[in-house]
């Protein structure tokens, strides 16, 4: 009877024996890669006080803590305060834009005092500011000034940021801004 004779090919035969233990070995590569690379420098940091350490994340939650308390304490404020007051302190700033109430406001205050707007010119609206520049013509100084002291009582806030003035015309030109929520 004849011989069987069976080929096997080498390579297929280390392949099929030692595929288990070769990814074992791969598997326990990759932790003791990542122990070393990843674990062991936490662990580094904690031991030195760095930003893992016990005692700095307890500062964080005192000084978290105590923002909280300062923003329970300015609720409770607000709640006690008397609603008239919210009201008139809501109407220093308005809504939105309303060009109409500005202009009239301005012309009422000149008026008041006195004094004739001239020209106004609206600049840029932009980020919660409306930029204008006016032209008032006032008899003196004095009812200048006067318009001056009634636009800084006015319920809506005006910043003036530059004035210039022509004495022969009794012409005052102001840089005025104003504000918006929106």
């Amino acid at each position: 009877m004849p011989k069987a004779t069976i080929k096997v090919n080498l390579s297929e035969l280390i392949w099929v024996r030692l595929f288990w233990p070769i990814l074992i070995l791969t598997i326990f590569v990759v932790f003791l890669l990542g122990y070393a690379f990843l674990i062991k420098p936490m662990i580094g940091e904690t031991k030195v006080g760095r930003s893992l350490d016990l005692k700095s994340r307890e500062k964080t939650l005192l000084d978290q803590k105590n923002y909280l308390n300062g923003l329970k304490n300015l609720q409770q404020n607000y709640q006690k305060l008397d609603q008239n007051k919210l009201d008139k302190l809501n109407s220093l700033i308005a809504d939105k834009v309303d060009l109409p109430i500005i202009l009239s406001q301005l012309n009422y205050l000149a008026e008041e005092n006195q004094s004739q707007i001239k020209e106004i010119n609206i600049g840029s609206i932009e980020k919660g500011e409306i930029h204008l520049s006016l032209q008032l013509k006032a008899g003196d100084y004095l009812l200048f000034k006067k318009f001056l002291a009634a636009l800084e009582k006015n319920a809506r806030v005006f910043d003036v940021s530059s004035i210039r003035f022509s004495a022969k015309d009794d012409v005052y030109s102001l840089e005025l801004k104003t504000y918006y929520l929106e």
